[in-house]
């Protein structure tokens, strides 16, 4: 009886170690002209992970989301030129079948894009489009302007993927996501926008500095 107590208790913690230690799988690759091509998202766990929430900054690649025509004027870096512009908008029907937020507002030379949804189960992609120029009013933004973009994606089960976009070998057009560490989800209230970055950057930095002094 007690041996097969200790078996219960055995295979039950390792269940557990097995669904805390599970990872979450995510999928980003942007290639060619960002006007033109949607951009996709693809949840690959294989554990059961929702992804709830995607937030994008690209700030970094000296580009930003032209979301108003605003003809010749120059409000803004992304109004110089009387470019068409593309307010955010999913794609393909995606949005019902990840339960996106809505609405999802994205102002006008903004460099954060910040989804989230209610069932984005493994198996699922999410596909939007909008429009992104070069800060000096430049258009034809491809995939690979966007290398150096940061993104963070949160699970379901509390973990949060950091990463950025890096290039892709053999396709001069391309980006893709690459994850640079997983942290807990914060569960306080923190700044919106650039903090929210800056705070999941932290959160990497002191778990590396643990298992340093380790």
């Amino acid at each position: 009886m007690k041996l097969r107590k200790k078996l219960l208790i055995s295979a039950f913690m390792t269940l557990v170690s097995t669904q805390l230690l599970a990872t979450p799988i995510f999928s980003f690759e942007i290639d060619g002209d960002t006007f033109l091509n949607s951009f996709s998202i693809q949840n690959n766990s294989n554990a059961g992970e929702s992804v709830t929430r995607f937030q994008l900054e690209i700030g970094s690649t000296d580009t930003c989301f032209d979301t108003l025509f605003a003809g010749s004027d120059d409000i803004n870096p992304c109004s110089f030129s009387s470019n068409a512009a593309k307010q955010f908008s999913p794609a393909n029907g995606t949005d019902f079948a990840t339960g996106l937020v809505e609405p999802v507002l994205v102002p006008d030379a903004s460099t954060l894009l910040d989804i989230s949804f209610t069932r984005f189960t493994p198996g699922n992609r999410f596909n939007w489009d909008i429009d992104v120029d070069f800060n000096d009013g430049g258009v034809a933004v491809a995939g690979s302007d966007l290398i150096g973009a940061t993104a963070l994606i949160d699970f379901s089960d509390g973990q949060r993927l950091i990463g950025e976009l890096i290039g892709v070998a053999g396709n001069p057009n391309a980006s893709v996501f690459v994850v640079s560490g997983i942290v807990p989800v914060p569960t306080v209230s923190v700044p919106s926008g650039v903090g929210i970055f800056l705070l999941g950057i932290f959160a990497l930095a002191c778990r590396k500095f643990r298992i340093t002094r380790i």
